[in-house]
This record gives C-alpha cells, structure tokens and sequence, in this order.
C-alpha cells in the first residue's frame, strides 16, 4: 500500500500540497533515516512502524524511487502486487527466511520485467537472514 500523510481535509485547501502532512512524513523519514531526495519510498517491515515506540528491527526492506514520474511509480507498485499475489507471500511467515527471499525475487521479477522504468530504483534488504542492496540501473 502507498501511504503519504494528509492533513484533516478541510474545503479552503485547493491544491493538493495543502493537504499533506509534512511534519508526519519528516517524522517518518527521520525515523527510518529515509532522504526525501530518494523519495518516493516503498517500506516493507515486520513490525508496525509507530512513531511513538522505540523501533528495533533488522526486517524490512526500502526501495527508493527517485522522484519517479507517477506512472512509473503506479506500474512498479501494480506489479510488485501481481508478484506478491503470485508468490503468496503471507503474513503469518513474516520472519522466515522463505518470506524475505519471497519479497527479494518479487523485486528481481520486477526488475526484469520492467528495466527502463526501474533503472533509478535502489532497493535495500537488511533481515536477521540476508542484507542485500539491489540497484535497477545494474544488471
């Protein structure tokens, strides 16, 4: 799921830079030591990111998408989806081996499938089982 953080919706706003929620997004960013010059991020972890609690895990995966135009990043997440749909990766295996090298071939699969679009994707695994960097524009 993409998720940016939005401001209560209110009818004096009209364009949608009105409505974000900058504060929670640096919070977030900050957190996860994410720069928004490599945002838009795609976050995946085994434990619910909740601003307010200390987060000490080694399980998650980011892919940095580089200020990719919207399109891309629709069609990247659309078949991210279709992969995860076709590995059956399931919640209740989230820390199993099998369930990150499941994510790590669902990104390769993306990857193949889609050069041109993800040659500015920098995509970064660190489990309690592997750490790997994935970069789109090498082969």
């Amino acid at each position: 799921m993409a998720v940016c953080f939005w401001k209560k919706l209110t009818k004096d706003r009209n364009k949608i830079s009105d409505f974000i929620d900058e504060n929670r997004n640096s919070a977030y960013c900050k957190k996860f030591k994410l720069l928004p010059s490599e945002s838009p991020h795609i976050l995946v972890t085994t434990t619910y990111p909740d601003l307010d609690k200390e987060y000490k895990t080694n399980n998650y995966f980011i892919a940095k998408l580089y200020e990719m135009k919207s399109s891309d990043i629709t069609l990247i997440l659309e078949k991210l989806t279709d992969q995860i749909l076709l590995k059956n990766i399931k919640q209740e295996n989230i820390d199993s081996e099998s369930y990150w090298n499941s994510w790590r071939q669902s990104f390769e699969s993306v990857k193949e499938k889609l050069n041109m679009v993800v040659r500015k994707i920098k995509v970064t695994f660190d489990t309690k089982f592997f750490k790997v960097e994935i970069d789109g524009g090498k082969s």
